[in-house]
């Protein structure tokens, strides 16, 4: 059953955990990056995620993943947007730039410096582990 009946990116948790998505769609792959077309299972990467000691370990970030119609498409009733965060002015524009996203990436991981598509802002629904950011002044 879905979680799509919750109102809160929290009731992902426990339910959006590697371990546990690895098991509901272990042969399900996706994307390594949004800019290559490499893919990896879920099973293969929790396999990796907790043997890896490299120094910048591989991750999976992938936009697409709403978007397919596997058995995976579940997770696109399961990803919630915040109330507060529905009135979208994309909602309006021609052609919506990449907005739901799945990060999974193992400790040591991270993204270079950066700026997000077309300059948008995002909320982020942190399942397990943690996340630093790191801003700098706009000047």
């Amino acid at each position: 059953s879905s979680s799509s009946s919750s109102s809160s990116p929290s009731s992902l948790r426990g339910l959006w955990t590697l371990e546990r998505l690895a098991s509901r769609f272990p042969n399900s792959h996706f994307r390594l990056s949004d800019t290559h077309t490499a893919t990896i299972s879920l099973s293969d990467f929790a396999r990796y995620s907790l043997e890896n000691q490299d120094d910048s370990p591989l991750a999976i970030y992938d936009s697409a993943f709403v978007d397919r119609n596997g058995k995976e498409k579940v997770m696109a009733e399961e990803y919630i947007t915040p109330e507060i965060f529905k009135d979208d002015l994309f909602n309006y524009y021609f052609e919506r730039p990449p907005h739901r996203w799945i990060l999974l990436a193992p400790e040591r991981s991270g993204t270079g410096i950066h700026l997000d598509p077309l300059y948008t802002s995002a909320w982020l629904a942190l399942c397990t582990g943690q996340k630093r950011w790191v801003l700098f002044p706009p000047h």
